[in-house]
């Protein structure tokens, strides 16, 4: 056991090392995405990641859809001691919001591009009006998780420190995602 720490720590303190020898090491962006999930609109989603290694990034992201175009509809049945049955439906427009940790794996790092892929799980909530009766919220909680299975950035300005780009993944921040940026 004493050597499994003892490795760990030994590549830890290897990563730390060649992180000292990058020079933009912090990135904040925003990007836009359309079809995340759960919402059928789009949404943004702010980000922040720190350089661990030349191809290892530790972040996190913050994730705010758009209501979803199509209500949700909630139908129950209740049954009453006395026989009788009540059916209820209520529409609804979702909004939802995350936070969620991110790792992100460049395997191209060029002085103009960027080249990665991430994963990304979270905790969402979702909120939602209730049309019948406005001042009752309907509240719900769920673990979301998103895998970029293709990103880029394109590095400009004269300290390559302007960044633009997008994604292509699966999961809350979007089927697809443009992005602006700034490293420092």
């Amino acid at each position: 056991m004493k050597r499994i720490i003892f490795i760990v720590a030994i590549l830890f303190s290897a990563t730390a090392l060649s992180a000292q020898e990058l020079d933009l090491r912090h990135e904040v962006r925003l990007s836009a995405g359309t079809l995340m999930l759960p919402n059928d609109k789009g949404g943004f989603t702010a980000n922040y990641m720190y350089r661990v290694a030349n191809w290892f990034w530790v972040g996190a992201n913050v994730n705010w859809q758009f209501p979803s175009a199509t209500p949700t509809f909630y139908r129950w049945r209740e049954y009453n001691f006395n026989g009788t049955v009540s059916d209820f439906e209520i529409s609804t427009r979702d909004r939802f919001f995350a936070v969620a940790p991110e790792l992100r794996f460049s395997c191209h790092n060029g002085k103009k591009t960027t080249i990665y892929g991430a994963i990304s799980a979270g905790y969402g909530i979702f909120s939602a009006t209730n049309r019948e009766f406005p001042l009752k919220n309907i509240y719900d909680e769920y673990w979301f998780w998103h895998i970029t299975l293709f990103g880029i950035n394109l590095n400009l300005g004269k300290k390559e420190n302007i960044i633009f780009g997008g994604e292509f993944g699966v999961g809350f921040k979007g089927l697809y995602s443009i992005h602006v940026g700034y490293r420092f």
